[in-house]
């Protein structure tokens, strides 16, 4: 039973709906195969400078099986089907390893330009779109392919901010996803609109059996796996008809946590301080947070960066001032 028909030119509601459950079925069921204790962690937040890596790669792995298993299954012999799929599962790869090495910054760069290469070189691409308001169509020519990367890649790293707010990614990729689906079969004329409707649908499932609690924490994997995911489908089913505008309304949903991330960014950046805003966590806290033991601080001392034994400048700033202020006192009473 397949989604979409030999021509790829029309969506089947039954294949469609099988790939969807398959999807949610996987991404449902993949907290169990981690086992009690780790779902028990899940359900906590995780302090400040800990990195869950073992469920950083259960997500990912359980995003990139749940989308690309039901593509593989029902989606026929769609070339941009399996294009869709090489992207996101090359994009988790890749997530996969920085959540275990913390990769450079400037190899993340280029594993996306990778990516985005790939993607276009496999048919991911626009070759002509179709303003709104508008009946004629403009071909891109020779900027085909680096827009079509540069589009993939924003759309991506939109959706890889969403990290810094936890317990959020699922939920907004989701909304976003089914959005785009549905605008795609609901307004799509082009011939890969039913190609972008069915994978906008499994994605959205498989992100939507991340909803749950006990679902293990979402790191870069999966982030990648579900960004570039999303800029595939995008360029496969809207920028090529006249759902051009269309493409702002789920995007939107984007803008509030991007749009605060990017500003704290940029206030640390100015103020000289980390991006990321968290100390580096000494091997200690990394160990005893891997080990689901508490940390050994306090939370708020970890927070800051300190140490049993060493103060904070602020509170060698704030002695100091008492210090000065109680001779001042001392000095009137005389």
């Amino acid at each position: 039973m397949q989604a979409l028909d030999a021509s790829a030119s029309q969506l089947r509601p039954a294949g469609a709906a099988a790939a969807a459950g398959l999807a949610l079925l996987i991404s449902f069921l993949t907290p169990y195969l981690v086992g009690r204790r780790m779902r028990q962690l899940a359900r906590e937040e995780s302090g400040p400078g800990i990195r869950p890596r073992r469920q950083w790669a259960v997500s990912g792995l359980g995003i990139m099986l749940s989308f690309a298993l039901p593509l593989l299954l029902f989606g026929g012999e769609s070339p941009q089907v399996r294009a869709c799929v090489i992207v996101s599962v090359l994009a988790g790869l890749a997530g996969l390893a920085n959540d275990a090495f913390a990769l450079p910054k400037i190899v993340l760069l280029v594993a996306a330009i990778g990516i985005a290469a790939i993607g276009a070189a496999l048919g991911i691409a626009v070759t002509e779109v179709k303003p709104p308001f508008t009946t004629a169509m403009i071909r891109l020519g020779a900027w085909s392919i680096p827009a079509s990367m540069a589009w993939l890649m924003a759309v991506a790293y939109a959706v890889i901010l969403l990290r810094r707010l936890p317990r959020l990614t699922a939920g907004a990729i989701a909304m976003i996803a089914a959005t785009f689906a549905i605008a795609a079969l609901a307004v799509g004329g082009s011939r890969a609109a039913p190609t972008a409707g069915l994978v906008g649908l499994v994605m959205a499932a498989a992100a939507a059996g991340a909803l749950r609690r006990d679902y293990p924490a979402l790191g870069s994997s999966a982030h990648w796996a579900m960004g570039f995911a999303l800029g595939a489908i995008t360029i496969v089913g809207m920028l090529k008809n006249t759902a051009f505008l269309v493409l702002g309304v789920p995007l939107l949903a984007l803008g509030v946590p991007v749009g605060e991330t990017t500003y704290a960014v940029v206030y640390r950046f100015g103020r000289g301080r980390p991006s990321t805003g968290l100390p580096r966590p000494c091997s200690g806290q990394v160990g005893a947070g891997l080990r689901g033991e508490p940390h050994p601080l306090p939370p708020l001392q970890v927070w800051r960066g300190e140490r049993p034994g060493f103060e904070s400048r602020k509170s060698k700033r704030r002695g100091k001032a008492a210090g000065r202020k109680g001779k001042s006192s001392a000095d009137e009473r005389r």
